[in-house]
C-alpha cells in the first residue's frame, strides 16, 4: 500500500501537470473590438450609462462600448484637463470646464450629452461665467447660476434641455439691496454683499409639483417659480457652506432648510490644514430652519442649533431627529416642530453619540442607529 506522503505527492504532480496543459491548450483572447485614434489618448472615463469618453490631444470623443464605434467627436476641447470634466450625476450628460484667460476667475462651461455628443449649453457662446448649473430632470430643464461680463452682480439663466433654448433669465435676484448708509462707506457695503452673493447654490433645487423650486444660496433660501423665474418670497439666512432641503410627512405646507456653517471660533467640529500652519482652525455649526411653504415666514423664532457639520436628518413623528457629523462623537438631537427647539439631554444639549450616524431604521421599539467613529 502507498504511504500517505506518497499519496500526497501523486496527487500534486498530476495537478501540475493539468495545470501545465490547460494553461498550454488555453487560446489566446481576442479582444471584442479596438478604436484608433489621430492623436495619442491622454485619457477615459467610463460614463453610468456606459459609453466611453475619450480625450485625445485632438479633442473628446464618445464611444460605442458595444462595438468601438466612435459616436461623435468634439474638437473644442483638445488635451482636456481630466480635473475640468464631470459626469452629471444621475443624467445623460457631462460637463466640461475651461477658462477663457489666466486671469478669468469664474469658469465657462458646456454640458454635452453623451449619447449624439449634441452640446446643450454652452457658457462661451452666451457669455455667461458659471458659478454652478442644475439639472432638473422632472421638468427638463437647466438652472444656471452665472455671472455676464463687466458685472458683480450673479444672474439666474433657464433653459430648455432638448433644444437649448433660453426660457428666461433673472438679473434682480441677487443684488445688493439698497445700504442704510449713504456715501463712500454705503457703496462699499454694497459692494461687499454683491460679492457675497456671487456664489452657487449650496444644494441641488427641489422642484415643487406646482412649477415653482427652492434654491438654497449661502445668504437666502428662495421659492421661485421655474416657469419665468418670478420671485414667490426669499428669506436671508446666516451665511453658509452648504445646505439641504426636507419635507416632513408629518407636517405639511412646511419647508425645513438644513445649513451648516463655518467659522473660526467656536466648539465641536474642527478641521485645520497640515500642510499650511498658518491657515486658521475651522469650527462647524449646523443650523436648522423652518418656513411656510406657501408664504414663506419663518414658522421659528431663531433656527434649530447643534455644533459638528451637517448629516443626517430623521423627519419622527415628535420631531426631527439631527445627527450632525463629527471625527469626534457628535450629539444628536431633537427639534420640537412647533418651536423648533432641542428638547433631548439635560436642559435641551443633546445626547452623545458613539460616532456620526451613517444609517437608521424605524422598529416597534424606536429607531436603530448606526454609528461611525474615527478619530484619526
Amino acid at each position: 500500500m502507498l504511504d500517505m506522503k506518497k499519496i500526497i505527492r501523486i496527487y500534486l504532480f498530476t495537478f501540475m501537470c493539468v495545470c501545465a496543459l490547460a494553461g498550454n491548450a488555453q487560446p489566446k483572447t481576442a479582444p471584442a473590438w479596438s478604436a484608433k485614434f489621430k492623436s495619442a489618448i491622454n485619457w477615459q472615463r467610463v460614463h453610468a450609462l456606459g459609453y466611453l469618453i475619450v480625450s485625445t490631444n485632438d479633442g473628446l470623443y464618445g464611444v460605442n462600448p458595444n462595438d468601438g464605434k466612435i459616436l461623435w467627436e468634439n474638437k473644442s476641447y483638445p488635451a482636456l484637463d481630466p480635473a475640468r470634466f464631470q459626469e452629471v450625476e444621475g443624467t445623460e450628460f457631462v460637463t466640461v470646464s475651461f477658462l477663457t484667460d489666466k486671469s478669468a476667475t469664474v469658469p465657462m462651461q458646456a454640458i454635452i450629452e453623451v449619447v449624439g455628443g449634441k452640446v446643450l449649453f454652452d457658457s462661451q457662446k452666451e457669455q455667461i461665467g458659471v458659478l454652478s448649473r442644475h439639472v432638473l430632470p422632472n421638468s427638463g430643464r437647466l438652472l444656471v447660476i452665472g455671472v455676464r461680463p463687466n458685472t458683480l452682480s450673479a444672474s439666474l439663466f433657464m433653459y430648455e434641455i432638448a433644444s437649448g433654448k433660453q426660457l428666461w433669465t433673472n438679473d434682480d435676484l441677487f443684488k445688493a439691496e439698497q445700504p442704510a448708509t449713504k456715501g463712500f462707506l454705503g457703496k462699499l457695503q454694497a459692494m461687499g454683499q454683491q460679492l457675497s452673493n456671487l456664489q452657487s447654490l449650496t444644494s441641488e433645487p427641489v422642484e415643487l409639483p406646482d412649477q415653482t423650486m427652492i434654491i438654497t444660496h449661502p445668504n437666502y433660501v428662495i421659492r421661485l417659480s421655474s416657469s419665468d423665474g418670478k420671485v414667490v418670497w426669499k428669506n436671508g439666512i446666516q451665511p453658509s457652506k452648504r445646505g439641504q432641503v426636507y419635507f416632513s410627512p408629518f407636517k405639511k405646507d412646511v419647508v425645513y432648510v438644513g445649513t451648516e456653517v463655518e467659522s473660526e471660533t467656536g466648539s465641536g467640529f474642527t478641521s485645520s490644514s497640515t500642510a499650511n500652519k498658518s491657515e486658521p482652525q475651522k469650527f462647524y455649526t449646523n443650523l436648522y430652519y423652518a418656513f411656510d411653504l406657501v408664504s414663506g415666514a419663518a414658522v421659528w423664532k431663531e433656527p434649530a442649533k447643534e455644533n459638528d457639520k451637517l448629516n443626517q436628518v430623521i423627519m419622527h413623528e415628535k420631531g426631527i431627529i439631527i445627527c450632525p457629523r463629527s471625527s469626534q462623537k457628535p450629539t444628536i438631537n431633537l427639534v420640537d416642530y412647533e418651536t423648533g427647539k432641542t428638547t433631548w439631554g439635560n436642559k435641551g444639549k443633546g445626547v452623545k453619540a458613539q460616532g456620526s450616524v451613517v444609517n437608521y431604521i424605524t422598529t416597534e421599539k424606536g429607531i436603530l442607529i448606526t454609528t461611525a467613529f474615527d478619530n484619526a
